[in-house]
C-alpha cells in the first residue's frame, strides 16, 4: 500500500506522486494511481479541476478536512462531473472510500460532485458537496449511473455518512418533463446506509427557473431492501413555481421501487418523505419502519398551499409509521394509489401509532390529516385497502387553519376498502366530523373506539358526493367509549396532565393519544425576524434584530441570509443582531433561521425597502412679497 500526494506546490511534469515530490492535480493522480490499496492524498489548499477524474478499484481518496481541502470543478458539460466511481459489472467490490474533501464548483455549473456506479463497499464521509448543477453524490448499482431499472446484481456496503450538503440539487430535462435530482441519491442497494447528514437545498431563483431538486432522493428508479437513512437534517425549501406550487410535490427524501426491510428514523426533516411503489419481499416484517422522526413546515401561520408529513403512492404495504412528530402541515400521511404500479394497486396493513400531529391544517381548501387522494378517479378505482391502523395518536389543528376531518375513509368503488381500526386517539379541532366516511358500499368493518374529540360536536360524518344519489352506510360500523368534545388537557408537549380522562382510558388499559417523547422529543423553533423595514432615501445600514421561542428547548445557533435584492454586507450573519451596510435604494428579502438545542430548525423572512431619492426636475426661485400697501 502506497500513498500519493496532491499538492498546490506539486508539479504533473516532474512530480512523482511524493510527498516530497507531490502532483498538483487530481486529474493527473487519478490517472497513475490504480493499485488497490493505495491513497491518494490532497493537502490542504483550494485546487481547480478542468476535467472529469476517474477512480480506480481499490484506490481511497483523502484530504486534510472538508474545510481545509476543496476541490472545485469548472467542468460544464451535459451529465459531466468531477470525479467518477465507474465500473462494467454490477456487484464490483470497490472497497475504497473518499473523506475529508469539499467538492464544488461555480453555482450551478458542473452537473455532479461524485458519482459511484456498480461498486459495492464503498463509503463517502466527512466531505461537502455544494453548487453542483444536479447531484452532490450519486451511488448507482447499474453500469450507467443515471440509467434505470432493477439490477441483476446489487451493490452492498455502501455508505454515506458526516457528509455537509448545500444547494446541489436541480432538475433534470428527459423529454421535456423534468425529474428532481438529490443532493445525495442511491439506487440498487441492499444495506445502504445513509446518516449523520447535514442536507440543504434552498431556492433557486430566477437564473435557473427555481429548479431545485431533494435532499436525498432515489437514483436508476429506486429499486432498495434493507437500507438505513437515520440521524440526518433533511431541508428542501418550499419550491416557487413549476413543481410543488401547491406545495404537495416538496420532498426532503423521495425513493421508488422499495422491496422492503427498510428504516427511516430520528430524521429532522423540512419537507415531505415520498415512498412509490413500495412492496415487501425480504424476510422482515416490515416494508418501512419511519419512527422518531420530526417533519414540519417552518410556517408561523397556517400556509395557504398544501404540506404533506408522508406520502405513499401507488401501493403500500407492511409499513409502520409511530413515534415521529408532524407538525405545521395540512396532511401528516397521505395514500395516492395509482393505476401505473406494474405490482398491482394494494394499500394493506399500514400501521400510523402514538405520532404526534401538530398545528394541522391550512388556510385554504379544507383537508384531512390521514387522507386518500384519488377517490372517484379511475386512477384508484381499482385499489384495494386492508387493514389499516391508526391507534394513540394526538391531533391538533392551527390557529386560523381550516382541517375538515381527522381520517378521510376511501371510497375506492372498484374493490376492497375494509378494516379500518381507529382507537384511542385524540382530535382537536376537526370541523366537519372527525371521522368522514364516503357512501361506499366498499366501505366495510370500521372500529371507531375510545377517541377523545375536542372543539368538534361528533366523532363521524358521512358526506354525499354530487355523483351520488343515494348514501350507503358503512358495513360494519363499530363506535364505543368515544369521549365527544371534552378537553383532553393537554400541556405544551401535548401530552394529558393530571385529571385528563385520555389517561389509562385507552382499550388496553393505557393513555388515549400519544405518551411523549415522539421524534426526537422536539418540537421545531418558532423565528421572528422582527418588522419589516422602510428606510428613507440615502439610506446605506440598517440593523436587524430576530429573535427565537422553543417550547421544549433552547435556541443554539442564528442564520442571516440574504434572499433577493441588491448586493448588500450582512455583517454578523451567525448573530441574531447584525448589521447590513452596502444599501441602496431598493426592496431586499432576508431570511432568519434558528436552530434549536435538537438541530431542528424554523424560519421567517422580513423586508428592508430603501426609497428611492426623488426629484422633480423644478428649480426653486426666491420671491419678495411685499405685505401691506
Amino acid at each position: 500500500m502506497a500513498t500519493y500526494y496532491i499538492s498546490l506546490t506539486g508539479n504533473d511534469t516532474t512530480g512523482t506522486g511524493s510527498s516530497i515530490n507531490p502532483w498538483r492535480t487530481l486529474y493527473h493522480a487519478t490517472s497513475q494511481v490504480n493499485t488497490p490499496g493505495d491513497i491518494i492524498h490532497v493537502n490542504a489548499g483550494n485546487y481547480s479541476e478542468s476535467q472529469t477524474s476517474s477512480l480506480a478499484i481499490g484506490v481511497t481518496l483523502e484530504g486534510d478536512g472538508r474545510n481545509v481541502t476543496t476541490i472545485t470543478c469548472t467542468v460544464n458539460t451535459l451529465n459531466n462531473g468531477l470525479l467518477e466511481l465507474f465500473s462494467g459489472a454490477e456487484g464490483t467490490n470497490g472497497n475504497q472510500h473518499i473523506r475529508g474533501i469539499h467538492f464544488t464548483t461555480a453555482p450551478h455549473t458542473t452537473h455532479f460532485g461524485v458519482s459511484i456506479a456498480a461498486r459495492s463497499n464503498v463509503e463517502v464521509y466527512d466531505c461537502r458537496f455544494t453548487n453542483f448543477r444536479l447531484f452532490g453524490c450519486n451511488f448507482s448499482a447499474i453500469t450507467y449511473h443515471l440509467g434505470a431499472g432493477e439490477p441483476t446484481v446489487y451493490a452492498t456496503g455502501n455508505k454515506f455518512y458526516n457528509n455537509v450538503g448545500y444547494d446541489s440539487a436541480g432538475l433534470y430535462n428527459v423529454d421535456g418533463f423534468l425529474y428532481g435530482r438529490g443532493i445525495m441519491q442511491f439506487g440498487g442497494q441492499d444495506g445502504f446506509e445513509g446518516y449523520g447528514n447535514d442536507l440543504e437545498q434552498p431556492q433557486r431563483i430566477s437564473a435557473t427557473n427555481y429548479d431545485i431538486g431533494w435532499p436525498i432522493k432515489m437514483a436508476n428508479e429506486g429499486w432498495i431492501k434493507n437500507c438505513r437513512i437515520y440521524n440526518n437534517r433533511l431541508v428542501r425549501y418550499r419550491m416557487l413555481a413549476y413543481h410543488g406550487d401547491s406545495e404537495n410535490w416538496n420532498f426532503c427524501f423521495e425513493m421508488w421501487n422499495t422491496l422492503g426491510g427498510n428504516q427511516f428514523y430520528n430524521n429532522t426533516c423540512q419537507g415531505a418523505v415520498d415512498i412509490v411503489r413500495n412492496h415487501n419481499t425480504t424476510t422482515e416484517f416490515y416494508s418501512w419502519l419511519f419512527y422518531g422522526n420530526t417533519i414540519t413546515q417552518p410556517l408561523i401561520t397556517p400556509s395557504p398551499f398544501i404540506s404533506y408529513g408522508i406520502e405513499l403512492e401507488q401501493g403500500e404495504e407492511d409499513v409502520y409509521v409511530f413515534a415521529n412528530v408532524f407538525d405545521k402541515l395540512t396532511t401528516p400521511v397521505v395514500f395516492s394509489p395509482r393505476n401505473n404500479n406494474p405490482r398491482g394497486i394494494t394499500i394493506k396493513r399500514i400501521y400510523i401509532d402514538r405520532n404526534l400531529m401538530s398545528n394541522c391544517g391550512t388556510t385554504g381548501d379544507a383537508r384531512a390529516v390521514i387522507d386518500f387522494n384519488n377517490i372517484g378517479t379511475p386512477d384508484a378505482e381499482n385499489a384495494d385497502v386492508t387493514d389499516i391502523y391508526f391507534r394513540h395518536n394526538t391531533v391538533t389543528k392551527a390557529a386560523g387553519a381550516n382541517m375538515a376531518h381527522v381520517f378521510r375513509l376511501p371510497v375506492y368503488v372498484g374493490n376492497l376498502c375494509q378494516r379500518f381500526y381507529i382507537d384511542d386517539n385524540i382530535l382537536i379541532g376537526d370541523e366537519q366530523g372527525a371521522i368522514v366516511g364516503m357512501p361506499s358500499s366498499r366501505v366495510t368493518n370500521v372500529w371507531a373506539r375510545n377517541n377523545m374529540t375536542f372543539q368538534s360536536n361528533k366523532l363521524l360524518e358521512q358526506i354525499i358526493p354530487d355523483d351520488f344519489v343515494t348514501q350507503v352506510p358503512i358495513v360494519g360500523l363499530t363506535t364505543s367509549g368515544n369521549i365527544i368534545n371534552v378537553d383532553p388537557l393537554l400541556n405544551s408537549l401535548f401530552v394529558p396532565q393530571a385529571g385528563s380522562q385520555a389517561l389509562n382510558g385507552a382499550l388496553d388499559g393505557t393513555n388515549i393519544g400519544h405518551t411523549g417523547g415522539e421524534g426526537s422529543g422536539n418540537l421545531p423553533p418558532t423565528a421572528n425576524p422582527g418588522s419589516n423595514q422602510a428606510l428613507s432615501a440615502g439610506t446605506t445600514t440598517t440593523t436587524l434584530t430576530g429573535a427565537g421561542t422553543d417550547t421544549d428547548g433552547t435556541i443554539s445557533g442564528y442564520l442571516w441570509q440574504q434572499i433577493s435584492g441588491a448586493p448588500c454586507i450582512i455583517v454578523s450573519p451567525a448573530a441574531n443582531t447584525t448589521n447590513i451596510t452596502g444599501l441602496t435604494a431598493g426592496v431586499y428579502l432576508f431570511r432568519f433561521t434558528v436552530t434549536d438545542n435538537n438541530n431542528a430548525t424554523g424560519y421567517a423572512d422580513l423586508t428592508v425597502t430603501v426609497q428611492a431619492n426623488l426629484s422633480t426636475g423644478l428649480k426653486l426661485r426666491k420671491r419678495r412679497f411685499k405685505i401691506g400697501n
